[in-house]
């Protein structure tokens, strides 16, 4: 029988006491630095990731780190439905949509870029900072109000 928590197939690996989700992608390089990557499951989709001009890519897509981003956002909507629908008491266990605003991310280019590779770079290759602001739009006539 499926797992009662998140309905899913036996047929995965567990993990400790919980059946694990499993992700299957393929990728590939195109034009230099592009990729196109197909995720591998019921459904197949494909995302397409490029560099700028400047950085040796084509400017095809968009770069790695804004779909990166992109994602972060997806998952913070997905868990923002599930806790309202698991939160909040029914009927009004739901919301309209939620809008990440004013959302930046900041990184210091030098720590992605520095050469020669194999010394240390001068600061950190990732991002170091992301920030936004998050409104929720309740349907008319909810009795949440915006402390909830």
């Amino acid at each position: 029988p499926p797992c009662s928590t998140c309905n899913t197939s036996p047929r995965l690996p567990t993990l400790g006491n919980h059946l694990a989700m499993r992700y299957r992608l393929v990728a590939t390089s195109f034009g230099g630095v592009g990729c196109t990557s197909t995720i591998r499951g019921a459904v197949r989709h494909t995302l397409q990731t490029d560099l700028p001009t400047q950085m040796g890519g084509g400017d095809s897509a968009a770069q790695p780190i804004e779909a990166l981003l992109a994602s972060l956002l997806g998952c913070k909507v997905a868990t923002a439905h599930y806790v309202a629908r698991h939160l909040w008491a029914r009927p009004h266990n739901r919301f309209e949509s939620i809008e990440f605003a004013d959302v930046e991310a900041v990184r210091d280019p030098r720590g992605a870029l520095h050469l020669p590779i194999t010394e240390p770079p001068p600061s950190p290759p990732g991002l170091t900072r992301v920030s936004g602001v998050a409104r929720v739009h309740l349907p008319a006539g909810s009795p949440l109000t915006a402390d909830e």
